[in-house]
């Protein structure tokens, strides 16, 4: 028995129990495990997140994760991306090797990446500020919103890493 087939096993058994018209508890569980890391504890955000997810429909919670569970690997050609991409992930992602390897694939050229440390999966909602920051950061870099009058935020002890650069 893999982790694959554990994870496949799993998002079985959860779709199952999510057709009985209930929320159980062990697929609130599911999802939260899914949307923070053992690490954070912002007691706040995980309340409002439980509440959420009290509130959805089972049965559409199901059919996302089925469609989720049965979701193929990207395969078109990423040379031919005509932008530049900004890859936002937080610093203990699991699958930050594969984001650091694309970008590497992409080259300095087409793609930067945002690693925020402090937080879990929800890079968005717990760190607004530095997301806000690095964004600011990568559009000036390609020449745009250079004349935006934001102040820079305190100096703390939690860096922000951009392509290899520390923001404070």
């Amino acid at each position: 028995l893999t982790w694959t087939n554990l994870s496949y096993y799993t998002n079985k058994l959860v779709g199952w129990l999510l057709k009985t018209d209930r929320l159980h508890e062990a697929v609130q569980k599911y999802f939260m495990s899914h949307s923070f890391t053992a690490t954070k504890s912002d007691s706040d955000l995980t309340a409002t997140y439980h509440q959420y997810y009290e509130k959805q429909n089972p049965h559409n919670l199901a059919l996302f994760l089925e469609s989720y569970s049965k979701r193929t690997p990207i395969t078109s050609d990423f040379t031919e991306i005509g932008g530049q991409c900004l890859f936002v992930f937080h610093k203990n992602f699991e699958d930050a090797q594969d984001i650091i390897a694309l970008s590497a694939f992409l080259g300095p050229s087409k793609s930067t990446t945002l690693e925020i440390s402090s937080c879990g999966h929800l890079v968005l909602e717990e760190q607004p500020q530095k997301v806000a920051t690095g964004f600011r950061l990568f559009l000036q870099g390609l020449g745009h919103a250079v004349t935006l009058g934001i102040q820079t935020p305190k100096p703390s002890s939690d860096q922000l890493h951009l392509q290899g650069v520390a923001v404070q």
